[in-house]
């Protein structure tokens, strides 16, 4: 019965400290400046990885003759 209760709490709190590195990092941005600069840049880099990522777990699932539907959650 606790773990439900368990798995929910650690949602909230993660969901918490991402928000904070969210807010962290918009402030960053906010300031402008060369670290303003880096961290833009970190930023796209980051999607650009994501978004690779989430492709080729498409491209597997797909090849494995998994369904549309499954593949689409796995990437």
């Amino acid at each position: 019965m606790l773990r439900p209760m368990n798995t929910s709490l650690e949602s909230v709190r993660f969901a918490c400290e991402v928000q904070g590195i969210i807010s962290m990092r918009l402030v960053r941005l906010t300031q402008g400046g060369p670290q303003a600069a880096a961290e833009a840049n970190l930023m796209i880099a980051e999607k650009v990885d994501a978004f690779a990522d989430a492709g080729v777990a498409l491209v597997n699932a797909l090849a494995h003759g998994e369904g549309f539907l499954i593949a689409a959650e796995r990437a």
